[in-house]
């Protein structure tokens, strides 16, 4: 999974995480020490939940924030019927979330957390340290997660310099210029009736990557049913490029966060008969127009940045993004102890 940073210049300054968090703090626990105030601890469970981890990074989101609302709604969805190998805790109040943690079977962790409530790191790795189920165990963690990494070292966690890691793109949507559609393309969003020609196109997308490798999605007419149901989808934000026969050759789901007037692009992808064209770039620009039209102020995008998969990144940098941030990966096997 994939999982932004602050607003751009048009939209004011940003303020950092931890600022933001204390302000936020203040407002909620007037008078009250973060230490008096009690977490509750529950396993996932389902849409209610994944509203609460969708405002928890909207309320953090920040010059170093990764996570969009957008991307973990795809995600989530995307899978529905696979818990049981992505068990997930979230720790907070019943209406108002300080962190949560994702654990992809058999050991790899993926996390955020309201630096307000530091303790709940160490909750955290406890948490992931006790479900993984693998003998090697590894934390996804973006650049600027001090808290969190901090855990982690102290629990015996070494950053693997080695590992493929992601990044964190950034582009103001109202700066981009007109589209050039390939000839013989036209771009438009699909219509819901259209959802099992969306589907083949995506499974078509990811049965062959960029750099050769063969998959097989998961993602089904019914999961993708439960994806167009999820907030913060837009059917007027899924995008497609129709090719001259009428088929689908490319597609662009643009999630718009309308109370930090943020977007992510997740997925992005061109079916393989169709690459080459600049199909997957220009479908992104004409969604980053769309998304200004419609009040966003800051996109952003997860793409490898590491040289063993560059395809994508090079797609958005010619669409006009630019690099903001990074996650690093941390790893510790059963075997190793602490100290």
């Amino acid at each position: 999974m994939r999982m932004g940073s602050g607003k751009m210049a048009e939209a004011g300054p940003i303020r950092s995480r931890s600022s933001a968090a204390a302000d936020l703090a203040g407002e909620r626990y007037p008078g009250t020490h973060r230490a008096e105030i009690r977490m509750e601890s529950w396993p996932y469970r389902g849409a209610r939940d994944l509203r609460l981890v969708q405002e928890l990074c909207a309320r953090l989101w920040s010059t170093s924030s990764y996570w969009h609302a957008g991307g973990l709604a795809w995600h989530r969805c995307s899978h529905a019927d696979r818990e049981a190998e992505w068990p997930t805790r979230l720790w907070g109040e019943p209406d108002r979330l300080s962190a949560w943690a994702w654990l992809e079977l058999p050991g790899h962790l993926m996390a955020q957390l309201d630096e307000v409530h530091p303790e709940l790191a160490a909750q955290i790795v406890d948490w992931f340290e006790g479900t993984a189920t693998g003998p090697d165990l590894l934390a996804t963690v973006p650049d600027g997660y001090e808290v969190l990494t901090e855990a982690l070292r102290r629990a015996g966690f070494r950053e693997r310099e080695d590992a493929p890691y992601s990044l964190d793109m950034r582009c103001a949507p109202l700066e981009r210029s007109a589209v050039e559609v390939p000839a013989g393309y036209a771009f438009r969003p699909v219509t819901r009736a259209e959802v099992g020609r969306r589907v083949g196109l995506h499974r078509a997308i990811w049965s062959r990557l960029a750099d050769g490798a063969h998959v097989t999605s998961r993602v089904t007419v019914e999961r993708f049913r439960q994806v167009s149901r999820t907030w913060p989808f837009r059917q007027d934000l899924d995008l497609v490029a129709v090719a001259p026969d009428g088929s689908f050759a490319a597609s662009c789901l643009a999630w718009l966060d309308p109370d930090t007037r943020t977007a992510e692009l997740e997925p992005v992808g061109t079916h393989p008969k169709h690459r080459g064209r600049g199909l997957a770039t220009a479908l992104c620009v004409d969604a980053l127009q769309r998304l200004g039209v419609a009040g966003a102020e800051d996109v952003t995008v997860h793409p490898r940045g590491d040289p063993g998969y560059p395809a994508p990144r090079r797609i958005y940098e010619r669409a006009g993004f630019k690099v903001v941030n990074r996650t690093r990966i941390f790893e510790r096997l059963r075997d190793e102890s602490a100290g």
